[in-house]
Order: C-alpha cells, then sequence, then structure tokens
C-alpha cells in the first residue's frame, strides 16, 4: 500500500507536465587513474631500443620519366562559327529589348485606358445634370466644368 503523502506527490508531478524527481540517482562512473596507464606506455618504449628502429628509405630516383600527354595546340574558332555566336548574341539582345518595350506597351496601354475611364465618367456626369428635371445645370456651369476637367489633365 502506498502512503497518502506519495501518491499526492506523484499526482502533483503529473498535474504539471515535469515529474519530480523521486527515488535514487544513477550511480556515477568511477574514473580510471591515468598514472597506471602512462606508466605502462614509459615501460613498453625503454623495451625498444633505438638501434632497432629502421633507417629511413631514401627515394630512388628512376630514370624513366612517364610518359607525357601530348599538348594540344588551342585551334582557334571557325569564322561561320564566330558569326552564328554573334547573331546568336545579337538576337538575345533583341529578345531582351523586345520584352522591356512590350512591358512598358502594356504599363502605358492601362494608363490610357484608365484616363479614357475617367474622362467618359466625367462627361456622362456633366450631361447627367444636364438632363436632370430639377434645377438643371446652366450652359456656363456646363462650361466651367468642362473647362475644369480639360484643365485637370
Amino acid at each position: 500500500m502506498v502512503p497518502a503523502a506519495c501518491v499526492c506527490c506523484l499526482a502533483q508531478a503529473m498535474a504539471f507536465g515535469k515529474p519530480k524527481k523521486l527515488g535514487m540517482k544513477p550511480p556515477k562512473k568511477a574514473k580510471v587513474p591515468k598514472a597506471e596507464t602512462a606508466a605502462a606506455e614509459v615501460s613498453s618504449m625503454e623495451a625498444v631500443p633505438p638501434a632497432e628502429k629502421q633507417p629511413r628509405l631514401r627515394k630512388t630516383v628512376s630514370h624513366e620519366t612517364p610518359p607525357s600527354s601530348p599538348v594540344r595546340a588551342r585551334v582557334p574558332p571557325s569564322p561561320g562559327k564566330l558569326k552564328v555566336n554573334a547573331s546568336a548574341a545579337w538576337a538575345r539582345d533583341r529578345r531582351m529589348s523586345a520584352a522591356v518595350y512590350a512591358r512598358f506597351v502594356r504599363h502605358g496601354e492601362s494608363k490610357y485606358e484608365l484616363a479614357v475611364r475617367i474622362y467618359e465618367a466625367k462627361m456622362n456626369k456633366i450631361s447627367a445634370l444636364g438632363a436632370r428635371k430639377n434645377n438643371p445645370i446652366t450652359p456656363r456651369q456646363e462650361l466651367n466644368r468642362h473647362q475644369a476637367m480639360e484643365s485637370s489633365k
């Protein structure tokens, strides 16, 4: 049977989502002393006398030279290839300028269409004011509106 205090602690630990540290901590690993391994390495080094070391081997010079690959002279491109490359560069430049021109034309067309719609809307408003039955616009007012519309361009 679990005491009531432990059940309370477990319920409290689970309520917040993070378990409390209950029970024993895991044992720590014992460190190996390094003095023993260092002494073993020193004794093993003393066992090998320096006279037994092999002398360095010198590289022998071989009189045979490896076969060299033939050096290929760079051949200049043909005149036809130069003309093809030049025409391709010219065509690429023309396509780029045509794309830029098309973008400017589309932008100008959209601005023109907007100006036409605004102009027609103002003209329709002036004609509607002149066509109404109650208090229609006078010719002088109509002239003033036309002049204001033309000067606002």
